[in-house]
């Protein structure tokens, strides 16, 4: 090394010595030697204290004494070691110089070269005057050398710049201004621009006004970093830039990028936009225009977002959904639509099962081809999470739009356990598709469809325990219907499970209603029910009445006692399960007015069999004298059912004269086959009867019902009065009643022919009464 050289010194010299000088070689960082010369070993001479120079050490001899030094007071500087560090200082220091001066004549080629064999680095400090020390990157944007500047990162990490690209950017970012922060991220290295590379490490640096349009939509097009893009970035980190930038900003190619490798294969720029609502946003401004089908469509296979799409994330929203409404049905792909999450929160859920959620999703599947849904979308149960229990079959099953979708499919879709998943938890808890299927005629109808082995009996009577419809269960939804009741004529009747059947509906329009009660009021029900054992049964359902609306006062016991299957039932049952406010509760409205369950037990033999089972104490004197308001039974009543009958008077006999009322004794039947008579005729027409009468108070029997003509049948002509007068007992009563004014026609029509018998068909019950089916 030559001391104290006047010789310009060049980097192809220094590259030189650093191969010579193994000294040299070994002073990696040469800044640091150079800063310790300086600040670390000052010389006082002459009482100054003066930097290590060649100027200070050509005045000193060998001979001089050791000088303290400045930073160390009990360190001794000996001469000969000043001479050898002031000689590396000045080369090194015209070193430096010699760099410095190579960076600001714009020397690119030359100080990578320099910098490829020499221990300098972007991060070496170098001497720029007025001690000051800067890094060469420092001195490469100082001077606008920007190619230098990322030559010098190149260096570094040749094989992936972009972390210390954003680094060493960051670091220089403050001392640029906007059209050179501009020019620097329009810079292109390795097919990625820097503003990709500061995006992804330090995004917080940039403004929208630094970005430029085609830096933001390259796409770099090999690599680990394949398929991405800035605004794939921007959109993956959900940078507000994104609401700032404008729609124009953004190219369809760069939107719809598929990246094609790596963790996040199968994501673009398109599917984080369609992932949020920020996002969505955008695109709505963007235009279904800009949606191209394969990044539409492209399904995610791997990590915790497979089974996803753009398509799905599109789905799941309504503004989601407007954009698709956009779109031709024939940007759907049926893998895509059918794809399932598999993992995470969403697992189970798919496009169609979003859609099928939604009003305008249902109209967009039905712009579809029916082809396009699979199976196992279809029956995919979700298992988890608020959700869970539902799948695309109950949606579908729930609203008319997708029963009709459903009625396009091949019914053997249908997969058993989706048909029978009950949700267990949250508003729908107890629903399930086959519920929903039962509630309405159409979905009735699809059932009708299946094999009955696919309905499962822990489904059929799951009893929904919750407002609106508490109470309610599958089998009541079919034992409501003629078609579900033919749909449940084809199960085994060991299906039907008690509770269910007993199950009361407690509020709503229904409320009173039971599995029980609807079946009792058809005969396809009923029949159903008689293959039940009798035990199934349970009294307070037996027994319950409805409280409202056009059935008030009706129950299961009532409708049992209209219809003679019924009444077969009923005499299959104990007499105890007979409630006595049950049996004594009138209709007061429609069509019914009047009935109760006494007059129509009254009414039939197996009927009033069944009413001689009871205590006597269960009939109230209120409805046994009640009588019908309308129709063609008009003023019947269970008086008049039992007075007809031997043993319908005998249960009279039992229940004593007290509880006859004079209105419907005397109250004569004014139309029909049975016109002109009454109570106290039927009395009069048979021993017992008379005896009934004869028990009563004589102001109990009026004149004009004593005295009331026949008129039409078989006993034209007869009358109470006439009967009466032809027997003894009869006479008797007469005699008790004061009627000696009874009128000539009343008595002149007895003969033998026309006499009533005990065993007339008025005393056998012979008059019609209506039965009625519920409708």
């Amino acid at each position: 090394m030559e001391i104290g050289s006047v010789v310009q010194i060049t980097l192809e010299k220094l590259i030189q010595d650093v191969k010579d000088d193994k000294e040299i070689n070994l002073t990696r960082g040469v800044c640091s030697i150079a800063r310790t010369l300086i600040s670390d070993m000052p010389l006082k001479v002459d009482g100054y204290a003066n930097p290590v120079s060649s100027l200070s050490y050509t005045q000193m001899t060998v001979g001089k004494p050791g000088l303290l030094s400045t930073v160390d007071p009990n360190k001794a500087v000996l001469p000969k070691d000043i001479i050898q560090q002031v000689a590396l200082y000045d080369y090194l220091r015209d070193a430096q110089r010699t760099v410095l001066r190579a960076i600001q004549e714009r020397a690119t080629d030359e100080i990578i070269t320099f910098c490829e064999k020499t221990p300098y680095d972007g991060d070496t400090l170098i001497y720029v005057g007025d001690n000051k020390f800067q890094t060469l990157y420092q001195c490469a944007i100082e001077s606008k050398k920007y190619d230098l500047f990322f030559g010098l990162i190149r260096l570094d990490r040749p094989s992936m710049p972009e972390k210390l690209i954003s680094e060493k950017v960051s670091e220089v970012w403050d001392s640029l201004r906007l059209d050179e922060k501009k020019t620097v991220l329009k810079r292109v290295i390795n097919g990625a621009n820097i503003l990709y590379s500061i995006c992804r490490y330090n995004p917080q640096i940039i403004e929208v006004d630094m970005i430029d349009k085609v830096a933001l939509n390259r796409v770099i097009a090999q690599g680990p970093g394949a398929g991405v893009s800035t605004l794939y970035l921007l959109v993956f980190w959900q940078s507000p830039l994104l609401a700032e930038l404008g729609s124009a900003m953004i190219d369809k190619t760069t939107l719809n990028s598929v990246i094609t490798q790596g963790h996040h294969a199968g994501c673009s720029a398109l599917y984080g936009l369609a992932s949020n609502s920020e996002g969505r946003a955008l695109l709505s401004s963007l235009g279904s225009a800009m949606i191209d089908k394969v990044a539409l469509n492209t399904v995610i296979t791997q990590g915790p977002r497979a089974g996803e799409s753009a398509l799905y994330w599109l789905a799941c929203t309504s503004e989601g959904r407007t954009l698709l409404a956009g779109l031709d049905p024939d940007m759907i792909d049926k893998a895509a639509l059918n794809s399932t999450v598999a993992l995470g929160p969403n697992a189970g859920h798919s496009v169609l099962y979003w859609l099928a959620c939604a009003p305008e999703g249902r109209e967009f599947l039905a712009s579809l081809d029916r082809s396009m849904i699979d199976g196992a979308a279809l029956n995919t149960v979700i298992t988890q999470g608020p959700r869970a229990g539902e799948s695309v079959l109950y949606w579908l099953a729930y609203y008319p739009e997708g029963l009709a979708l459903l009625a396009k499919l091949d019914p053997t879709m249908i997969e058993k356990v989706a048909l029978n998943t009950v949700i267990a938890k949250g508003p729908c808890a107890g629903y399930s598709a086959l519920y929903v299927f039962a509630c309405t005629s159409e979905g009735r109808a699809l059932l009708a469809g299946l094999d009955p082995d696919m309905i499962e009996k822990a489904t059929l009577n799951t009893v929904i325990d919750q407002d609106p419809y508490a109470g309610a269960s599958v089998l009541y939804w079919l034992a409501y219907y003629p078609e579900g009741l033919a749909l449940l004529a084809k199960l085994d009747p060991t299906m039907i499970e008690k509770v269910a059947l007993n199950t009361v509906i407690a509020k709503g329009p229904c409320a009173g209603y039971s599995a029980l009660y609807v079946f009792a009021c058809t005969s396809e029900g009923r029949a159903l029910l008689a293959g039940l054992d009798p035990d199934m049964i349970e009294k307070a359902t037996l027994n319950t009445m409805i409280a409202q609306g056009p059935y008030a006062g009706f129950s299961a016991l009532y409708a049992f006692a209209y219809a003679p299957e019924g009444r077969a039932l009923l005499a299959s049952l104990d007499s105890t399960m007979i409630d006595k406010v049950a049996l004594n509760t009138v209709i007061t409205q429609g069509q019914e007015a009047g009935y109760s369950v006494l007059s129509w037990l009254a009414c039939t033999s197996e009927g009033r069999t069944l009413l001689a089972g009871l205590d006597p104490a269960m009939i109230e004197k209120a409805t046994l004298n009640t009588m019908i308001a309308q129709g063609p039974n008009t003023v019947y009543s269970a008086l008049y059912g039992l007075a007809c009958t031997p043993e319908g008077r005998a249960l009279l006999a039992s229940l004593g004269s007290a509880m006859i009322e004079k209105a419907t004794l005397n109250k004569v039947i004014a139309k029909g086959p049975y016109a002109g008579y009454s109570v106290l005729y039927v009395f009069a027409c048979t021993p017992e009867g008379r005896a009934l009468l004869a028990s009563l108070d004589p102001a109990m029997i009026e004149k004009v019902a004593l005295n009331k003509v026949i008129t039409q049948g078989a006993y034209a002509g007869c009358s109470a009065h006439s009967i009466l007068n032809k027997s003894p007992d009869g006479r008797n009563l007469l005699s008790r009643l004061d009627l000696h004014n009874s009128t000539a026609a009343a008595i002149s029509i007895f003969s033998g022919k026309n006499k009533p018998e005990g065993d007339s068909s008025v005393g056998q019950g012979g008059h019609a009464v209506k039965k009625r089916r519920y409708k």
